[in-house]
């Protein structure tokens, strides 16, 4: 009896192991093998989503359970592949396997996440079954200056992906539909020197997602938001000078409309710090531009080289550059780094300790409280630097109308004291964007004719520090023929939210502005 319960205890020993190793197996099955089984049995299952058509992969939440406020933030978290205005791609070990697949026939999911001229998100899922078969979803629900009826999912089918390989950048299409309205679909453009983050654990990474540029000055803007006026002055010589109307698309999108209100014009900004040209493209005017900006800013361009200059038929190219430099006559204190809302390590410059040596170049607009004022910085020159701590207004425009304002209802005192401080973050920031949302969109001219931008880039590059500043923009654009109390101590520490404009003394409208929450984007 003993020699069965021996025998007893060793089979169950061993069926135990035999057990315990088929589970480590299983456990140590790698991620990508899991998330494969996962995706071949959800291509495979036929359920579908009422609006999508298709079952995202089961990590990812479908489509219109995505909440209206999803941010940048969580999409890369999420594994999404966003690009952030061409200049950074997160998530491209995500794309590369997406391609990767495709190439090899292995059914797959990817979503893309893309954003309009106005910074609103547009999602787009892409279901490929294999076999040539794309089956996708375009969420547009975001779109607040999109016609309401607008506001929806739309399905399509395509067969064919395609990879448009530029000098300068990246394009991946959805080609050859079997359904719906769109010929094809643009899924992501990059530029080939697009800052890769594929770290997306990493949250000071994934805070950096990147700088909106507004395109006019009522534009709505969200935090992190800037403008320069080169582009609007190109925009106003199309106008005015080939048009010879309101530039008018159909449908008509907002910032077209917001464009063509001039709010910014050569006028506003001295003649000597800008330079524009409109003409038929050549090698001829890309030389011509390239000596006048060499001559006049000792400048090369930095967009030029992303426009074809060899362009048959009816053709305009309209350019602009603006610089500027700036210093103040007395150079501010070096200050300690500290926190910028919930931002650590935030360098500073400012007032240490005698505010009285720089009574000159500053002046208070308006004062009610450490969170809410307003002050002007003098410069050598004719430039004037504005900074208004937690701005109110939806774009650029009603900011500074706000200021205004409140500087017009103000009857403390506009002198800062000599025992108050100040305190202003340098920042520097360097953006280059293709308005995608404005290109290849028909209108008509004056005459008649039918024309569509192919394409349109603004760069600015803006820095600020205790020795002044200095700005450059450029714009280009292909268009083609188309078939407070007085005696407080006051706090003027620009430390949280601000918004900074740059005009020159006499003048009514600014040439440049920004609206800085994440001062990490900014330094």
């Amino acid at each position: 009896m003993k020699n069965i319960v021996k025998l007893l205890l060793i089979v169950l020993t061993i069926a135990i192991l035999i057990i315990t190793i088929v589970a480590i197996i299983n456990i140590n099955l790698s991620k990508e093998e899991i998330d494969n089984n996962l995706k071949n049995e959800l291509f495979n299952n036929g359920n579908q989503s009422n609006n999508s058509e298709f079952t995202e992969v089961e990590y990812m939440k479908k489509i219109e359970d995505l909440p209206k406020d999803y941010t940048t933030e969580q999409a890369v978290i999420d594994n999404c592949i966003v690009s952030a205005n061409g200049n950074k791609i997160y998530n491209k070990d995500e794309l590369d396997r997406f391609l990767e697949n495709v190439n090899n026939n292995v059914p797959d999911f990817a979503r893309f996440i893309n954003y309009t001229v106005e910074g609103d998100m547009i999602i787009t899922d892409v279901n490929f079954e294999g076999s040539n078969n794309f089956r996708v979803c375009i969420d547009s629900t975001r779109d607040k200056w999109s016609a309401e009826s607008d506001r929806t999912y739309k399905n399509y089918i395509f067969t064919k992906l395609t990879t448009e390989d530029k000098e300068d950048s990246i394009s991946i299409y959805l080609q050859s539909p079997v359904n719906g309205e769109q010929i094809e679909i643009k899924l992501i453009s990059y530029m080939k020197d697009a800052q890769v983050i594929n770290d997306y654990t990493n949250s000071a990474a994934i805070s950096h997602v990147g700088v909106t540029t507004a395109l006019s000055l009522d534009d709505e803007i969200q935090d992190d938001t800037i403008w320069c006026g080169t582009f609007q002055l190109i925009w106003n010589d199309l106008k005015n000078d080939f048009v010879k109307q309101d530039i008018v698309f159909n449908p008509q999108l907002k910032v077209a409309e917001n464009l063509n209100k001039e709010t910014f014009k050569a006028s506003d900004v001295s003649d000597k710090y800008y330079y524009k040209k409109a003409g038929v493209p050549s090698i001829a005017l890309k030389q011509e531009i390239e000596k006048a900006i060499k001559e006049k800013f000792n400048e090369t361009s930095d967009i030029l080289d992303n426009f074809n200059w060899n362009v048959k038929g009816d053709s305009l190219f309209l350019y602009a550059m603006l610089k500027k430099e700036f210093k103040f006559e007395k150079v501010f204190d070096e200050l300690d780094s500290g926190k910028f809302g919930n931002y650590e390590n935030t360098k500073y410059f400012g007032i240490k300790e005698n505010a009285d040596d720089f009574k000159k170049q500053i002046e208070v607009l308006y004062y009610n409280s450490k969170d809410d004022f307003a002050i002007k910085l003098t410069t050598e020159k004719e430039d004037e630097i504005i900074l208004c701590k937690n701005p109110v207004g939806k774009n650029f425009n009603e900011i500074y109308k706000n200021i205004s304002n409140k500087q017009k209802n103000y009857n403390g005192n506009k002198n800062i004291k000599k025992s108050e401080r100040l305190k202003i973050p340098y920042l520097k920031v360097k953006e280059k964007n293709e308005f995608t949302e404005i290109e290849n969109k028909v209108f008509p001219f004056s005459s008649g004719e039918n024309y569509q931008i192919t394409k349109a880039i603004q760069t600015i590059e803006f820095e600020l520090d205790k020795t002044g500043g200095k700005i450059k923009s450029e714009a280009g654009m292909s268009v083609e023929k188309s078939e407070i109390l007085e005696n407080e101590i006051r706090e003027f520490f620009i430390d949280n939210t601000f918004a900074i404009f740059l005009k020159e003394e006499n003048k009514d409208t600014p040439y440049f502005a920004g609206k800085i929450n994440d001062i990490t984007k900014f330094q």
